[in-house]
Formats: structure tokens, sequence, C-alpha cells
């Protein structure tokens, strides 16, 4: 996202950021990552301007959250096989900072009008909560599957029901009632995943890569849905859940 502040007139948050150091290495970076963007807030998500994502220990910057997360992966965020190649790519998804991969438009076989390349996420307004953080890679993504293990592949349709322990989200760092449909998670650093949600009835928008944004019911086909989300599944068969 902070490559794309030029694009969303925060130009001068964009000149402001030093992208030849992190984040936590202090000004001026600390302070950008710390900017509320309104226009990065669903109106529906109800995030206040005074949310914030902190990790513990409190000795790295304060990152301020958002709505919307790039794909990761039409499979599991976890393991960025896929982006190098593996298993055919079928899970192979416009972004993965694992991987260090973004795809150009020549990369995305299916076509820019058939892949979701963006859509909503949800957080909760605790501090430890990473997800919706607009500037850090894990705070701000979203897949379709939550399984390394393929045999036992669980794929994540929006607005799964997060009281389902496939379908609950695992960012690396959450806080959220354990008793919420909508953004129930648990902490699991090592497997991360992140479903699309949103408190819109009946779905969530999603921008497609060649910039145009669709309202996706939660009845879509879960096969539809994550075909979508593939650069190039190529009709491949996915594997079964």
């Amino acid at each position: 996202m902070l490559l794309l502040l030029h694009f969303l007139e925060q130009e001068a948050l964009y000149n402001d950021y030093d992208f030849s150091r992190r984040a936590r290495d202090g000004e001026p970076n600390s302070q950008v990552v710390d900017t509320f963007i309104g226009s990065l807030v669903c109106p529906s998500a109800n995030i206040r301007r005074e949310e914030r994502w902190q990790m513990s220990g409190g000795v790295n910057p304060r990152f301020a959250k958002g709505s919307y997360a790039a794909c990761f992966s039409a499979g599991s965020a976890y393991s960025s096989a896929a982006h190098r190649g593996d298993r055919s790519g079928i899970d192979r998804a416009t972004f993965h900072p694992g991987a260090h991969y973004g795809a150009n438009f020549a990369d995305i076989f299916d076509g820019t009008s058939n892949t979701i390349a963006v859509s909503e996420i949800l957080t909760s307004g605790a501090e430890g909560d990473q997800r919706g953080a607009w500037a850090y890679p894990t705070g701000a993504f979203f897949s379709g599957g939550n399984q390394r293990d393929f045999s036992r592949d669980v794929r994540l349709p929006p607005n799964g029901n997060a009281l389902d322990d496939r379908r609950r989200d695992k960012p690396s760092f959450c806080s959220a009632p354990s008793n919420n449909r909508h953004i129930r998670c648990t902490s699991n650093g090592d497997r991360p995943n992140v479903a699309a949600r949103s408190y819109h009835p009946g779905g969530v928008h999603a921008l497609y890569a060649d910039a145009a944004v669709q309202f996706i019911g939660d009845d879509i086909d879960l096969e539809t849905w994550i075909r979508a989300l593939s650069i190039q599944d190529r009709g491949a068969p996915l594997v079964a859940e």
C-alpha cells in the first residue's frame, strides 16, 4: 500500500517515506505508517481514527488501520511455493511478500478482468490486532485458503463464519472476542491466513486487476471465488476441502 500512496492523493506521505529503510528504523517512516488515511477505510467497517496496531513491547512504530487488503494466495498465504513455480502455480495470486513477488500484467494469464487483486478485511479495535495495518505486509492481506498441508486444504469463502474453527482468521497477531462470528481469530504466526470479510450485508467489494470494482456475494460458488483469486488457474483442478 505504501507504493500506492501517490495514486491515493497522498503524495506527501509517499515522498516522506524512505524505501531504503524499514518503518521500525524511526522517523520519518514511523510517522508515515502511523497516519490514518480515510480513503483506506470502508464506512461500514467502523474503524476509529485512533485505532493502531503495535507489536508487543511497544518498541516498534504504531500502524494505523484500514479495510483493504491485497490477495496473497488463492490457497494458503503461508506457502510461497506457488509463487516459486511449484505446484504449477495454481494458487499464485497477484502478490506475495514472502516470495518477493508482484505480478505484471503479462503474468496474469487468466486475464486482468477475471483476477481479484484486492478485497476487504475486518479488524478489531484492539491494539494487539494486526489486521488492517495498512503499511505492514501481514496486516493488509487476505487469502483463499488456510493450510500449508494441501491434503487437508480448507478454502475460505467471503465472510466465512469465523465460529467455524477452519474459517476463523489466523493473522500473526490478533485480538477479538471468541464469540464473534465475523472476526473471531487466533494468533498463528507460522501459518497466517485472513479471509475476505466485510460488514456489508451479503458480500464484499473486490478490486480486479483491471481496476474494476465489483460486489461479490457471500453465496458465490466457492470454486469460482478461488479461481478468481488465482492469476493462472488455467482450469486446473483445485484440491478438495
